[in-house]
């Protein structure tokens, strides 16, 4: 039996002489493995070519096994063209995906916020915002949403002017350490991440390293490829302007 749906291709590597595992992330069955025989063989090139990232297509795949065969990739909408430091970005999103979804379990509110934000690295607006919020999102999706409004252990409310740390597993703790090594956040700027008023760049910046440590935490020491290729690329450019956006 055939099964149809929209998605993206996350990842590709080469499997046996003459195919791909393709990871797809999939609007209605989440995030699907295929096989896809036979698209590495020179009389397939066009078919191999097909399976780029950042094109939303129409799949179609079947099995009973978790390693599904792609039957046919069939593009829905014009190529987004992403470059530079966007590129980057959007393999950081891919592999997130990649590393942090289970198999085939469908989340259409993430597939959206996907779909949105690869459509707007697509444009020239300002996207740090957009990916703060998707990261955000993807947290919650997790089951690790960042509590921002109370400390964990007394319920109290946070101050504003008072200082915190973010103990992951757990939540916001009053800081009392001396060490200048651990990262502190004041309250005012944790209630603003909270309401996503991500066009302050100071709370975009302060956001970022928060939301970094916690996606860090999920990864469990799982070091990303995507972040090693953007710094060779802000070396190479000889730019750190935007260093940290993902």
């Amino acid at each position: 039996m055939n099964i149809e749906s929209k998605g993206f291709v996350l990842h590709t590597r080469p499997y046996k002489e003459t195919s791909f595992l393709v990871d797809i992330f999939s609007e209605n069955h989440g995030r699907v493995r295929c096989v896809a025989k036979g698209y590495r063989r020179s009389t397939s090139r066009q078919r191999a070519e097909s399976l780029s990232l950042f094109v939303p297509y129409n799949f179609t795949w079947r099995g009973k096994n978790d390693l599904k065969t792609l039957v046919n990739a069939e593009t829905c909408e014009m190529n987004l063209s992403l470059s530079g430091e966007r590129l980057f970005v959007g393999l950081y999103v891919n592999e997130l995906l990649y590393n942090l979804l289970a198999i085939y379990d469908p989340s259409k509110e993430i597939y959206a916020g996907y779909f949105e934000l690869v459509n707007f690295l697509g444009t020239s607006a300002r996207y740090n915002g957009k990916l703060r919020c998707f990261e955000l999102l993807l947290l919650e999706y997790l089951g690790y949403g960042l509590v921002l409004d109370i400390e964990y252990e007394s319920g109290n409310t946070i101050e504003l002017e008072k200082k915190y740390e973010y103990l992951h597993g757990y939540g916001l703790s009053p800081f009392e350490s001396q060490s200048e090594n651990r990262d502190v956040y004041v309250g005012a700027d944790l209630l603003a991440i909270q309401d996503q008023r991500f066009d302050d760049i100071h709370i975009e910046k302060v956001a970022r390293r928060l939301i970094r440590s916690a996606i860090d935490y999920q990864l469990d020491g799982k070091l990303l490829n995507s972040r090693k290729l953007y710094q060779q690329y802000l070396a190479s450019t000889k730019s750190d302007s935007n260093i940290g956006q993902c």
